[in-house]
């Protein structure tokens, strides 16, 4: 996230409320969007709701 200048806010509002693009092999939720006009994918832990596991740049 600091790569990206990107704030646990930013995370947290962009979260809120949105519902799951699709899982990842291992069922994980993945979200993808834009934060700060980022394009990005965040990964959440399964054991843990609202843990990030990922959070990377997507290019398109």
């Amino acid at each position: 996230m600091r790569k990206y200048g990107i704030t646990r806010e930013d995370v947290a509002e962009f979260l809120d409320g949105r519902a799951p693009n699709d899982f990842d092999p291992d069922g994980r939720l993945r979200f993808v969007g834009e934060i700060q006009g980022i394009r990005v994918r965040i990964v959440e832990a399964i054991d843990r709701p609202g843990y990030i596991v990922t959070l990377h740049e997507r290019k398109s």
